[in-house]
């Protein structure tokens, strides 16, 4: 069982090592001219065109799923792909993209809290010294450690603070997914389902038609791959090898420090002393989730 759950924390870092190159795809992206509204609702839609490609070609895969992972998949696409996606945007319209950034990733927080309640997680003292550390590791990464407050619009908190839950229900709900489910499916019913959620909006914004050309497709086809798919598929995939889901929400911080690498590599980005400390801080709270070494049952469950 220990062993399964260091396959699942692998498969949860790779999810979120590819989630770290979102900012590049996107990037680019909106320099070729496509809005928020046109990104997200592209990036669900061909993700799931794309995994029922793969699932065609696929001799293993298939589109079964049982019943109850069908229901999961649609609180997924509801909360955790169109409802999250709506949030975050709104939150980068509003607030500094790095203090966007900073309220997206109390998600952990709102993952420990959750998982106590529905799965009986322990919040022992060495899983809350791991929560402060992912916390203060990314508020570092992204702030280089300035204040980032200033005029602040409490909707825009709002906002972020709503982007962090959905984004943090995300392992709470793919937890209770039962064993045995194949991973692409699950993650092409919660992209299918959050495209059609996200339709209506898409439509209200002129999102849903745009001017082709090779540079959109290049980008779109590498974040609906690279940053959609494959991350989904590796976290499902995760979730399956029985690793708890306050667990996982620390572990896919991973992200944060991958993304500022990648601003560091293509955009020229330099990373100073305080970055740097906000990046192990992250590393170390993963560390503190995958030993028991520390002093603290980190992963010690509720005895029944």
């Amino acid at each position: 069982m220990k062993n399964q759950s260091s396959i699942g924390t692998v498969y949860i870092l790779a999810a979120g090592a590819c989630w770290g190159f979102i900012g590049l795809f996107v990037k680019n992206i909106y320099k070729l001219g496509l809005t928020p509204y046109e990104t997200v609702f592209y990036r669900m839609f061909l993700g799931s065109v794309f995994l029922a490609l793969v699932i065609l070609i696929k001799p293993s895969a298939g589109f079964k799923i049982s019943k109850r992972a069908l229901l999961k998949t649609i609180a997924i696409g509801l909360i955790s792909q169109m409802l999250f996606n709506y949030f975050f945007f709104k939150s980068i319209e509003i607030n500094p993209l790095s203090l966007a950034v900073i309220l997206m990733y109390t998600a952990p927080v709102f993952a420990a809290v959750t998982a106590r309640f529905a799965y009986g997680e322990l919040l022992t003292p060495g899983k809350i010294i791991a929560l402060f550390c992912c916390l203060g590791g990314c508020y570092l990464t992204v702030s280089g450690g300035r204040p980032l407050m200033g005029d602040l619009d409490l909707s825009g908190i709002l906002f972020g603070l709503l982007s962090g839950f959905c984004y943090a229900m995300f392992p709470i709900i793919s937890k209770s997914i039962p064993q045995g489910n194949n991973p692409y499916a699950l993650t092409f019913y919660s992209m299918l389902f959050g495209s059609i959620f996200f339709l209506p909006v898409a439509y209200l914004n002129d999102a849903l038609f745009f001017t082709v050309s090779a540079g959109k497709i290049f980008y779109l086809t590498l974040l609906v791959t690279v940053s959609t798919s494959l991350p989904y598929i590796f976290y499902y995939t995760g979730m399956g090898k029985g690793i708890e889901a306050s667990k996982a929400g620390v572990v896919s911080t991973i992200e944060v420090a991958v993304a500022v690498m990648v601003s560091v590599v293509f955009f020229r980005e330099t990373i100073d002393f305080v970055q740097l400390i906000g990046i192990m801080l992250v590393f170390v709270s993963i560390f503190m989730l995958n030993t028991k070494k520390t002093g603290f049952p980190i992963i010690e469950k509720t005895q029944k």
